[in-house]
């Protein structure tokens, strides 16, 4: 007998036959048949794994001897990446894990890890970009790809503003800038970097155009 690899296929399988752990046994009188205790293999056999062969002669007498047959997977998992689309929390934050990748990924023998390289997006992410991810199978076995995450902020900014007085200029004129209302009006209540809001600069004329007299 030798001992022998076996290479799990695509759906983590493999077959062994006799004659594969058959290392030239022989009989004076011949080999009626030769025989081993296991055929199949699965991804639950991955590793090492004791067959025994019986090799039985014309007349009925038989001998028994093991070997090792190590399962391998080599077949790294099959990734089918999808674009997925994020809003961003009150915090002006989202966060991603495994779970939201774990129909992305196909593998006979089962995906232990998905490590995407990125997980929290903040305002400055807004858009879209690509994250690249790490498929890890039971058997080590890698595959990455990389996704398209689009990140939205859909949550209108909070609105501070506060009253002030304007001087007339000697032209009977005062000019007023967004931001000289602006009381700390945030993109997200409590975020520690919230998104900017936009603020256009509008310029109040009073009414007329003659100076005051």
């Amino acid at each position: 007998m030798r001992d022998i690899s076996l290479e799990l296929d695509d759906q983590g399988k493999a077959s062994l036959m006799a004659a594969e752990l058959d290392d030239g046994s022989t009989d004076n009188c011949g080999i009626k048949d030769i025989r081993i205790d296991r055929t199949e293999f699965s991804c639950e056999d991955a590793g090492e794994n004791t067959v025994v062969m019986t090799v039985t002669d014309v007349n009925g007498n038989y001998s028994q001897a093991e070997a090792i047959v190590r399962i391998e997977d080599k077949t790294a998992p099959l990734v089918h990446p999808e674009d997925i689309r994020l809003e961003l929390d009150s915090e002006g934050v989202v966060v991603i894990g495994p779970s939201q990748f774990s129909n992305m990924a196909d593998d006979a023998c089962g995906i232990a890890e998905i490590n995407p390289e990125k997980t929290m997006f903040t305002c400055t992410d807004i858009g879209e970009s690509q994250v690249k991810l790490n498929f890890s199978d039971n058997n080590g076995n890698i595959s990455s790809e990389m996704v398209n995450i689009t990140i939205h902020d859909e949550i209108p900014p909070e609105v501070h503003a506060k009253n002030i007085s304007l001087s007339l200029n000697s032209e009977g004129k005062a000019f007023l800038k967004a931001s000289d209302v602006d009381d700390g009006s945030t993109r997200a209540r409590g975020g520690s970097e919230p998104c900017r809001h936009r603020s256009r600069a509008r310029t109040r004329r009073p009414r007329g155009s003659r100076p005051c007299g």
